[in-house]
């Protein structure tokens, strides 16, 4: 869902007033609805209107049968049907009972229609996402790529969603349209099935991989050289954070990976091309700029993307049978991005073949997380390269290639805006995908300052900037979701698996014949010699085109029941990048998290250790921070002389490195850690990486000069979105301080003088000038007693309307949000609660969008939390009343076979033909 935008554009008088005057009669209409002054207008009858029946009957044309929807006192449903298309119309109608507004939200986005809903404010937004066409690349996926049978699925869903809006008014479907409908003739469509299919584009588009890492490079040439750059992007440390698969190879007689292999080297290719380019400044910057608007509906593109999932076999649990574990780690929001849900067949049949439980998307039929009667799966991000950013040499109406003129692809967009003119773009192609380019003015003159080699054409007025990226081909993720759902052991799965292109997912999974195993799927390109997709690529030489050419399935990882009785996957490398001929990514996750996974389950099942639920629920909850355990032993030994840093200082001693939310020196030490990355690394970055509104004396490239010659410096402010700034303090960070932390005169120390503070020239130099600023940074913050400090007070989650709650005055983040909550946990740790060191704040940016423990002796045993609660509507009793459990690390009861389930219903509705 949009994660800026404002009220819709009222008629004439108030569209003059601009968009404070949309807000305002926005708020009014809210209050009024919420009962908020004058005699509660609306009142009870508009807040209730949209609270779904759930309890005696519907008559739902369409339906062949009566189907059962029954509901815990969570609002959780379980769905009972005699037929898949009763099932999944069955889900359509009641996914939209409860969060249609979030639906047609997100498909308005997906198709680029914003404007529609909100006015002119969402016309740039619109207009980059129509350049992408995510909406006409699934319109391809349906009319070409998918089976009959999911097509028959997307078309129930669609029915189930239609006879839900059938015959309702604005008011009868949400409050959000109560108070759309009051100022903007704002109309509902029908649902359609390439709504369903879009929203896998808006996943695919939030995990594309390192398409940021590949910017952020390329902005670093204006002030780094080379060497530095490789400083600040180590290689995975697979000596010390173990990768997914350490055993098997690619077998090169057969193409076919063998997971019981012994490891071969590999001849993966690494090197930037050498007609790319290295700093493409101005260019790429107002493309980064153009990335921040874009929704970002899974969270900030940066390292908290990410997800723990780990699976134990038998041999290592209570129960004798496999458990696993699931957290996808996504923005937070209100409402959460999950919604539970049972999907049952009453008799699993050729007609009927669902019997499946779990985390479904609103808009989406189907599970996508969870488990059937016969196996469980979880997700993480693979974080595969599946992006690459081409330089191209427009002239006219035609680009270069191999030394040719070829002519652009052209089409026209008409972007409709509510309460204003409509917008007609036009949408320009190369060979390599959309020019991105195009979407601002700045940036049609890409590469004014790009150095290229003397190899490449003549820049005149500039280069464009094309996108090659996966998920721009029609594909059948759709398929992999059914396909998953029904599988029946692993065979099956990686069936399903082979089918999930995009995005690059790595899949694991447990049956209840008790295997495991472990996929990573998608489609992943295979690069030219010497391309790493680390910078942009000329694309005026073919040579370093995709060509079509991907790595086989075949070839990809995989594990089934290995030797070491578990499987971790937190978004580390796949496998050692050495031995194997492939390239997945240059940009991994460094594996801070799979790590302490591993280390916590080798730590639990030594000397005949074994495994509970329970267990797998506090390792979910796990606060460590590694990064603490680096640095505070040399920070205990700085000779503070200052008493009132030294009563912080304090603070560290005994201190386990634990990020509890009442921690005072957990509070203290990510003060001390932001402070570190801002001194040695932050204030050496290009301003266009830099946080919005931060102004410095930036000095010369570091190592260029003396670091204190005050005319050597010049006063640039930050151009980056806080939650994309950097740098960020996630666990890369940790690898680049780690291998620079025993020299303690290396380069990156140096940090220049102020009128309060003399240049730093060494590690302990900057660790003591850090301490300071991070005392007196948390005395404004918290106060000066440092007894009454603490992280949660520092790092609070506020969960946040997506719409309306994001913009505008207090009244309607009070109707709207909720929060603050108090959190432990941090950044890179188990519990994921991430937040940008580079952001200047230490509220919650990600965090565990939902935790699920499976049991597979027994699913009734198994357990599950949303972030949020069921329901969409801003008073709904099932709003947020998950929320206090996941804070504090709870799970619910989660019912699967339909005595649980009964025991289990509060309320049930029966939808009859």
């Amino acid at each position: 869902m949009p994660a800026n935008t404002t009220a819709p554009s009222a008629k004439t008088k108030v569209r003059k007033k601009g968009r404070r005057a949309r807000l305002l009669l926005i708020v009014l209409v809210l209050a009024l609805v919420a009962g908020v002054g004058y005699g509660a207008y609306w009142g009870v009858s508009t807040v209730r209107a949209s609270f779904p029946q759930t309890t005696g009957s519907i008559q739902l044309k369409g339906l062949s049968g009566p189907v059962d929807v029954k509901r815990d006192d969570y609002g959780v449903p379980q769905v009972y049907a005699d037929s898949d298309t009763d099932l999944f119309m069955a889900q359509g109608f009641v996914q939209a009972q409860d969060r249609f507004w979030e639906m047609d939200v997100r498909r308005h986005m997906t198709s680029g229609r914003l404007s529609e809903m909100f006015g002119k404010d969402q016309v740039e937004t619109d207009s980059f996402l129509r350049t992408l066409g995510w909406r006409r690349v699934a319109q391809q996926e349906y009319d070409t790529k998918l089976s009959p049978q999911t097509k028959k699925y997307l078309q129930a869903y669609a029915a189930g969603v239609n006879a839900y809006l059938k015959g309702k008014s604005p008011k009868e479907i949400s409050v959000e349209y109560a108070a759309l409908d009051f100022v903007h003739d704002y109309k509902i469509e029908q649902w359609t099935p390439v709504d369903s299919v879009a929203w896998l584009k808006a996943m695919a588009w939030d995990l594309r991989g390192n398409m940021q890492d590949e910017i952020d490079r390329s902005l670093m040439t204006s002030r780094l050289s080379p060497q530095q750059i490789k400083d600040l992007y180590p290689p995975y440390p697979t000596a010390t954070h173990r990768p997914i698969v350490d055993q098997g190879s690619l077998n090169k007689t057969t193409g076919k990976y063998d997971p019981n292999r012994e490891p071969g080297t590999g001849t993966a290719l690494a090197g930037t091309p050498d007609g790319a380019t290295q700093g493409a400044q101005t260019q790429l910057a107002r493309l980064s700029d153009n990335l921040d608007k874009i929704p970002a509906l899974l969270g900030p593109n940066g390292s908290g993307i990410g997800s723990n999932s780990w699976v134990v076999s038998g041999k290592y649990t209570t129960t004798g049978m496999p458990l696993l574990a699931n957290d996808p780690h996504l923005a937070p929001m209100m409402p959460s991005l999950w919604y539970q849900m049972g999907l049952h067949c009453r008799t699993v049949s050729a007609t009927c073949g669902y019997d499946v439980a779990g985390y479904t998307f609103s808009g989406m039929p189907g599970v996508v997380i969870g488990h059937n009667q016969d196996v469980s799966w979880g997700f993480t991000n693979l974080g595969a390269d599946v992006t690459d950013l081409y330089l191209e040499k427009i002239s006219g109406n035609t680009y270069t290639l191999d030394n040719q003129q070829v002519a652009l692809k052209t089409r026209e967009e008409v972007i409709k805006v509510a309460g204003g003119k409509s917008k007609t773009i036009t949408v320009r192609e190369t060979n390599n995908g959309p020019l991105v380019s195009d979407r601002n003015d700045e940036l049609e003159k890409v590469g004014q300052k790009a150095p290229v080699t003397t190899s490449a054409p003549d820049r005149g007025e500039g280069y464009g900037v094309a996108l090659r990226w996966t998920a721009l081909d029609p594909g059948k993720s759709m398929d992999a979701v059914f396909e998953l759902d029904r599988a029946k052991d692993f065979k099956s799965f990686r069936a399903a698996a082979k089918d999930f292109e995009v995005p690059s997912q790595n899949l694991i999974y447990a049956d209840t014949k008790g295997h495991i195993g472990y996929q990573a799927p998608g489609r992943i390109p295979i690069r030219a010699k010497g391309v790493d997709g680390t910078m942009p690529a000329p694309g005026w030489d073919s040579k370093y085109s995709w060509n079509n050419k991907y790595i086989p399935f075949d070839a990809l990882p995989y594990e089934y029941d290995p030797k070491r009785g578990y499987i971790v996957t937190a978004n580390q490398a796949v496998v050692d990048d050495k031995k194997y001929p492939y390239l997945l990514t240059k940009d991994w996750g460094y594996g801070t998290r799979s790590q302490r996974i591993n280390d916590l389950i080798e730590s639990k099942t030594k000397d005949g250790g074994k495994i509970s639920t329970e267990d797998m629920q506090k390792m979910q909850m796990d606060n460590s921070s590694e990064i603490a355990a680096l640095l505070t032993p040399a920070l205990l030994k700085i000779d503070v002389s200052d008493p009132a840093v030294r009563e912080a200082q304090k603070l560290l001693e005994g201190w386990d490195y634990t990020q509890e939310s009442d921690s005072g020196a957990a509070a203290y030490f990510n003060a001390v850690w932001r402070n570190v990355l801002k001194l040695a690394f932050g204030n050496k970055l290009p301003k266009e990486l830099r946080v919005k509104g931060e102004c410095l004396y930036v000095l010369p490239p570091v190592g260029s000069g003396p670091v204190d010659d005050p005319n050597a410096r010049v006063r640039e402010c930050g151009e980056r979105d806080a939650d994309s700034a950097q740098p960020d303090g996630g666990d890369r960070w940790f690898e680049v301080v780690r291998r620079i932390f025993p020299d303690q005169k290396n380069v990156w120390w140096q940090s220049p003088g102020s009128r309060l503070d003399k240049a730093t020239t060494t590690r302990d130099q900057l660790l003591a000038r850090a301490m300071k600023d991070a005392r007196w940074e948390l005395t404004a913050k918290l106060g000066k007693d440092v007894t009454t400090w603490s992280w949660g007070r520092l790092h609070q989650l506020m969960l946040k309307n997506q719409t309306l709650g994001t913009d505008g005055p207090g009244i309607v983040k009070y109707l709207l949000n909720r929060g603050p909550w108090n959190l432990g946990g941090g950044e890179a740790a188990v519990n994921a609660t991430g937040w940008n060191a580079g952001g200047g704040d230490y509220g919650v940016t990600w965090v565990p969008s939902m935790r699920m423990v499976v049991n597979l002796k027994d699913f009734d045993k198994s357990k599950w939390i949303n972030l949020t609660g069921a329901s969409g509507h801003a008073y709904s009793a099932h709003y947020s009343d998950q929320t206090s459990k996941w804070a504090k690390g709870e799970q619910l009861d989660w019912s699967y076979t339909a005595k649980s389930v009964d025991t289990a219903t509060v309320d049930k509705l029966t939808l009859k033909p």
